[in-house]
């Protein structure tokens, strides 16, 4: 089931109030995070350039360093924003982070729930531009997308990465399309990668349309 976000929060989060930002995860704001997202920042921006403002739903968002990203650059408009996360702890970051943006009036809603129990209905009510989903190696399945509707674009990330988090890790960019499944024509795809004194990893990205 699918909640609202918000429900729960104490009173600090609630719209017109100044949210504090307590005990974010460090490793969010990382080099190979920011990196990430702003590599997406880029495909969004050059797939939605001359498009409409945009219906944005990101999948795990975390605390929406990818939302916060895209709103500061500035080159694409949003119309609402939808986003979903487990972890209420991270919708509250998540909720300070973007304070600026609710003052200014952009809709967001902050959902707490597992994305693969999202129905078709409830994809259908919601009618996003672009689903994003930048941590598919955190997922157990993805079973979400067998209720996407047809048509629906989607810009989907996922890491080769050890960790003991990453449950679904692809070993290459072919072997993440094929952990998607058929279900998708791509548009663009992408490897990035990350060098570091300790690891190395890279970053595969994907952006494409239920078929």
């Amino acid at each position: 089931m699918i909640e609202d976000g918000v429900n729960g929060f104490s009173e600090e989060f609630k719209i017109g109030s100044r949210p504090k930002i307590l005990n974010l995860d460090g490793d969010a704001f990382s080099n190979g995070q920011v990196t990430s997202k702003l590599w997406m920042c880029e495909i969004i921006e050059r797939e939605f350039a001359s498009s409409s403002a945009l219906h944005l739903c990101v999948l795990g968002c975390w605390y929406a360093l990818l939302p916060f990203l895209l709103l500061s650059r500035g080159q694409v408009r949003l119309s609402s924003l939808s986003l979903y996360d487990l972890d209420q702890q991270a919708l509250m970051g998540a909720r300070g982070l973007l304070e600026n943006w609710i003052c200014c009036g952009l809709p967001i809603s902050f959902q707490k729930g597992d994305c693969n129990e999202l129905t078709v209905t409830e994809w259908l009510s919601r009618s996003p531009d672009l689903v994003v989903n930048s941590s598919c190696e955190h997922l157990t399945s993805h079973k979400w997308i067998e209720n996407l509707p047809p048509g629906t674009r989607v810009l989907l990330q996922s890491t080769n990465m050890k960790h003991w988090t990453h449950v679904l890790s692809p070993s290459s960019l072919s072997d993440f399309e094929g952990q998607l499944g058929n279900g998708f024509q791509w548009l663009w795809k992408g490897e990035k990668l990350f060098s570091y004194p300790d690891q190395s990893f890279s970053r595969y990205t994907l952006f494409g349309v239920r078929r």
